[in-house]
């Protein structure tokens, strides 16, 4: 039915909005460093039935997605804090 993997990109995506849903920091980074992770995992080990070109960019749209909302969430909280 579904993998484990499949599961963890929903989770993440879920967690990324309620971060911006609420506009609650915590959520957001938890959010980002999951998607760097999973794009790590992704990039490493593959998705099962699915072609390795288009694995590899699943990969790269987890990492991009992840990275960016780390640093633009950092930049933000430190405007917001001085």
């Amino acid at each position: 039915m579904f993998e484990m993997i499949h599961v963890l990109m929903l989770v993440v995506f879920v967690i990324l909005f309620i971060g911006f849903r609420f506009k609650d920091y915590t959520f957001s980074f938890m959010g980002a460093m999951m998607s760097c992770i999973v794009g790590i995992y992704i990039a490493t080990n593959g998705v099962t039935n699915i072609n390795n070109w288009l694995t590899q960019s699943i990969a790269a749209i987890y990492l991009g997605v992840g990275f960016y909302i780390l640093g633009k969430g950092s930049v933000e909280l430190m405007k917001k804090q001085f």
